[in-house]
């Protein structure tokens, strides 16, 4: 009499802890999405939108090097952001810094934000922009879990962070100050304020007025002084491939705990109730 075999569940869950690693590889490798690239005079738009975490690093990393292979004239990222982490805000700026090609932020649509995390990546970039109606600042450092850091600790995050927003804003020519503001005392500004101080080079309705305005600035790459011909160029959307998006709407805070209570749960009642569903249901949410 043959006997059905029983797959342990820690075998399942090493499964899926394999398959969510390969997951994670190829989020880190693939770029957004498979297109033809362009062979006229063209621009590279990135849209970014969600908390700050190392998916959008990565992300962002690999379509700055495909905007330089294609041979694009600039990258624009479409920024809207609550925050996010400092090191991979950190990683974002490197990249922007680095790139060997102008890369432009446009705070957009009307309505979005570069708060927090996205004050750093707006005054990163070669040309800064924001559309109607958007805001940009409160880069107060928190952590992670919401309230100040404490003590000496918090000192020492607080003028690190001060220190690399008065590093960007040398280095980009914008008012040191106004970033060092938006950090020490977590102002927030609208696109008009900030147009005023020189934080932001243009306000701009859509992406093609952002290339239109841009166009016949100098600004430098990599220690090149590069003219812009972006007026009438081509747009190529790269967004973030499906990989990219599941991960990073996991990073979501909201999301995190919902999965973390469902996790708890399901193995408390594991653990009350032996049925390997549950258990292995709870192991699924907490990974």
């Amino acid at each position: 009499m043959r006997t059905r075999r029983r797959i342990s569940p820690l075998a399942v869950v090493r499964l899926v802890l394999v398959l969510l690693g390969a997951l994670s590889l190829l989020a880190s490798t693939v770029l957004a999405q498979d297109v033809e690239p362009s062979t006229g005079r063209h621009v590279v738009v990135l849209p970014t939108n969600g908390i700050v975490d190392q998916i959008m690093s990565e992300y962002l990393r690999a379509g700055i090097a495909r905007a330089i292979s294609d041979g694009a004239v600039a990258v624009v990222i479409e920024l809207d952001t609550p925050g996010g982490s400092l090191e991979a805000t950190r990683e974002i700026v490197q990249s922007e810094l680095s790139a060997e090609v102008p890369v432009m932020v446009w705070v957009g649509p009307a309505g979005a934000r570069a708060a927090s995390a996205g004050t750093f990546l707006t005054l990163a970039a070669h040309v800064a922009s924001m559309a109607p109606a958007t805001n940009i600042g409160a880069a107060t450092p928190i952590s992670s879990d919401g309230p100040d850091i404490p003590d000496d600790l918090g000192a020492k995050v607080m003028n690190d962070t001060i220190a690399t927003i008065t590093s960007i804003a040398e280095e980009r020519d914008r008012p040191v100050e106004w970033a060092i503001s938006t950090v020490e005392d977590a102002a927030s500004y609208t696109v008009d304020e900030a147009l005023a101080a020189g934080a932001i080079d243009i306000k701009a309705e859509s992406i093609e007025d952002l290339l239109a305005q841009a166009d016949g600035m100098t600004v430098n790459v990599a220690g090149k002084a590069v003219t812009l011909e972006t007026a009438g160029a081509e747009v190529e959307r790269l967004g973030m491939n499906p990989f990219q998006s599941f991960l990073h709407l996991l990073s979501d805070p909201n999301i995190a705990f919902i999965l973390f209570t469902l996790g708890f749960y399901g193995i408390f009642f594991e653990l009350q109730n032996p049925n390997y569903v549950t258990g292995i249901l709870g192991a699924f949410a907490l990974i």
